[in-house]
């Protein structure tokens, strides 16, 4: 049973259901319709959830990024980056 409380919904404690993944951040992005489309076949595919299919891949793309390696480096004026 769920009680909604203006823009919140909150679980009942004695309903089971599926266990917190902890703090998250929400990000909203826009994809191409190609990719979209590709998201929606795997989704449909393999039955899982839009957060069970983007996080693995985000994750990945995120962990070839050397953050420190970044930190300093100034953009070059647009005169000179090409």
């Amino acid at each position: 049973m769920t009680e909604a409380t203006g823009a919140h919904v909150k679980a009942s404690p004695n309903v089971p259901g599926r266990p917190s993944l902890g703090s998250r951040d929400s990000f909203a992005v826009k994809l191409s319709p190609a990719r979209g489309d590709k998201i929606r076949s795997l989704k449909k595919l393999q039955g899982r959830s839009y957060q069970d299919i983007l996080e693995p891949i985000i994750n990945r793309a995120l962990d070839e990024i050397d953050i420190e390696s970044l930190k300093g480096q100034e953009a070059l004026p647009l005169d000179k980056a090409s």
